[in-house]
């Protein structure tokens, strides 16, 4: 008796875990799914191309504390380890 309402309890557990999965992943394909079939189509996507960035870009303050930091080492080197042993 008990074993089969424990079975029935993982087969719901189970079950509506694989549930959510497969709704998650139809969620998350459902959008693009015409692209998915041009692309197997052999439909061939052009190439993603940026703009060069503009002069407020490269003088904006998230830039420059980047820049920043980058030329600057973030902390010193340790000092070397004092000998172990009774003084």
């Amino acid at each position: 008796m008990l074993h089969d309402v424990l079975t029935g309890a993982a087969l719901a557990v189970f079950g509506s875990a694989g549930a959510t999965a497969i709704g998650v992943i139809a969620a998350s394909v459902a959008p693009q799914w015409r692209r998915i079939c041009r692309l197997a189509l052999g439909n061939v996507e052009p190439a993603y191309t940026t703009t060069a960035p503009t002069r407020d870009v490269l003088t904006s303050p998230p830039l420059l504390a980047k820049r920043f930091l980058q030329e600057r080492p973030l902390a010193r080197p340790l000092d070397p380890l004092a000998p172990t042993g009774a003084p």
